[in-house]
């Protein structure tokens, strides 16, 4: 398959190179289901890459425990939000089931769908959501049993941390597991569009793709 360079020119996709032999159509009228898994797809990769990029930013140094935290917290975020989709709505979610069990058996990685609940389960609880934090603030009344008089209200505020080296290492591989599920199932979709439009008789009426209304930026 060829490897095409794209650029946007005048409002429209065109083929850098190749602007006066090839066009590029919307589809989205004769595959419109398909083309939202794609666009899915293809976020969740944008998402993966981000992931994997925080997570080879970190520094493991007491100083820098700060900023790691903050590396990893991101990381855990956009690795869970590819996974999960309350409303049901936009991009589809994808299955850790058949990513971190079935996928990453076939491609001779470990089961890994525990670590990914607990990973889920953190993020929820102390990242998001602050569950575990908020009951485990401990507030006590300090009272002399002598006089019977209170004299103080302790506080000890509990967080929790993370082996931070250990935990980098295995988001990554849980990462790059689910970077490699995305080019294979962007491979496939890509293979099955190109062989039902070239084997059909009368091609489907298709318009180029046009960028009046998408907001163009420079930075994510």
């Amino acid at each position: 398959m060829p490897e095409y360079q794209y650029t946007i020119k005048d409002n429209t996709v065109s083929v850098i190179e190749h602007e006066s032999e090839l066009t590029v159509l919307d589809f989205g009228n004769w595959q419109s289901e398909r083309i939202i898994y794609y666009r899915s797809l293809l976020a969740h990769k944008r998402d993966m890459e981000y992931a994997e990029a925080y997570l080879n930013q970190m520094f493991f140094d007491e100083c820098t425990s700060l900023i790691d935290g903050s590396l990893i917290n991101s990381s855990i975020q956009i690795l869970i939000k590819c996974f999960s989709n309350p409303s049901g709505k936009g991009r589809h979610k994808l299955d850790e089931t058949k990513v971190f069990r079935i996928f990453a058996k076939k491609i001779g990685e470990e089961d890994l769908t525990t670590q990914f609940s607990q990973f889920y389960t953190a993020r929820n609880k102390v990242i998001s959501h602050d569950q575990l934090n908020f009951s485990e603030n401990i507030i006590g009344l300090v009272v002399n049993p002598t006089t019977g008089i209170a004299e103080d209200v302790a506080e000890i505020t509990v967080r929790i941390g993370y082996l931070y080296k250990q935990n980098q290492e295995l988001l990554l591989k849980m990462v790059h597991i689910v970077l490699k599920y995305l080019d294979e199932q962007i491979m496939g979709v890509r293979q099955t569009l190109l062989k039902e439009y070239n084997g059909l008789t009368e091609k489907p009426d298709l318009n180029n793709i046009r960028c009046e209304s998408i907001p163009m930026t420079t930075a994510w």
